[in-house]
């Protein structure tokens, strides 16, 4: 039997859903495509660069944000040892990051968007009311992964790093791999989540003022 409850979740599930496909798709579309202009091209020969949402969605991630809120995607192949040549830190840094950047911009363009919708969404149209909250749900889950892009991502890098500069073979440093990540996301994930939301909403601030919404 449905309920009103019933209603009310079964609809901001399927909120959630939308947001989580919106969100991931082209984060992880584009980190493919910046990992093979950085040399290494194993995510784009497995087809991650499609804008297909199917390719990217990891169904523990899903799972974790229709009940927690926090989840991820799926993990995009990364072969650092393709990245050859000049400037070979540099494109090892940004093809790390390039998840990273892209949930920061897209946060801040969802953020803006916001702000074209009257202040009050309940006295709305249906339809704005629901474009609405998926923006406001898709800004909330590009700063959760953006948090674990930097911590994840950021502790592979490191570790690559030293395993290449100290010659330790990589199944030596699983254990660190693991727990490092999560010990700092217990630790900081909320504090760095309030950073970036804090910062995105201060530029999305005066990006306002600029174009007249405030």
């Amino acid at each position: 039997m449905f309920t009103l409850h019933n209603i009310d979740f079964i609809r901001d599930l399927i909120t959630k859903l939308l947001a989580y496909a919106l969100v991931i798709t082209p984060a992880g579309a584009f980190h493919a495509w910046t990992n093979k202009k950085m040399g290494d091209s194993t995510a784009s020969d497995e087809g991650y660069t499609q804008l297909n949402p199917l390719l990217h969605v990891d169904l523990f991630g899903l799972f974790a944000i229709m009940m927690l809120g926090l989840g991820w995607i799926k993990s995009i192949p990364f072969n650092p040892q393709n990245i050859i040549g000049k400037l070979r830190i540099p494109r090892l840094v940004v093809a790390t990051f390039s998840g990273l950047f892209f949930y920061l911009l897209q946060a801040l363009l969802y953020l803006i968007s916001i702000s074209f919708f009257p202040k009050q969404l309940g006295t709305s149209s249906s339809l704005l009311v629901v474009v609405g909250n998926i923006l406001i749900y898709a800004a909330g889950i590009s700063l959760g992964l953006a948090v674990l892009e930097l911590i994840f991502s950021g502790i592979k890098l490191v570790i690559h790093l030293v395993s290449e500069k100290n010659y330790y073979p990589p199944q030596h440093l699983v254990l660190t791999l693991v727990l490092a990540p999560i010990l700092i996301l217990f630790t900081f994930g909320t504090t760095l989540y309030a950073l970036f939301a804090a910062g995105l909403l201060h530029i999305e601030h005066i990006i306002s003022k600029l174009i007249g919404l405030m």
